[in-house]
């Protein structure tokens, strides 16, 4: 598929031609979804992570990614898979990453970016679509249960010191 349906007046949601614009994008995401100490230790695990996204980026099975563009300039990214349910098992859609520059964002974009991957999903056959969202991440938290998301689990870490 070339390009997702997009309802904003200007902008096309369009097939990923830039990999380094969206590997740098997805990083971010993964940045966003930090605390700030772990923010601050970043270079010690960074590396590593962009290098598994890379990985799972490249790799085709992986889902499908797109460049939000406002003509040529480039307002977003997303990254749309498909998964298992943890409890049911079903095949359903994953938002694997979604990402609005800053100056494109508070515009209504990041809904219809997750309208769009929703519609990717009907397109795939899927009923369902599933994603993971950080807990010290509000702006992606509060734009999910405005797009009518809502919790399924909870995953709990402790920091264990030797």
């Amino acid at each position: 598929m070339d390009s997702l349906p997009f309802d904003a007046e200007g902008f096309t949601l369009e097939r990923c031609d830039d990999m380094d614009y969206f590997l740098s994008r997805m990083k971010e995401t993964v940045l966003q979804s930090v605390d700030e100490s772990e923010r601050m230790f970043s270079s010690l695990w960074l590396p590593e992570m962009s290098c598994i996204i890379r990985n799972n980026v490249l790799n085709d099975s992986y889902g499908d990614r797109f460049i939000l563009k406002e003509g040529y300039e480039y307002a977003g990214a997303l990254w749309i898979g498909r998964s298992r349910d943890q409890f049911t098992c079903e095949d359903i859609g994953y938002l694997l990453g979604i990402y609005i520059e800053e100056g494109y964002r508070r515009k209504g974009l990041g809904t219809k970016m997750v309208k769009a991957a929703e519609e990717w999903c009907r397109i795939n056959g899927l009923v369902h679509m599933s994603l993971n969202v950080s807990s010290v991440n509000e702006a992606a938290m509060a734009l999910y249960n405005k797009c009518g998301y809502s919790p399924q689990s909870t995953v709990m870490r402790r920091l264990l010191r030797p």
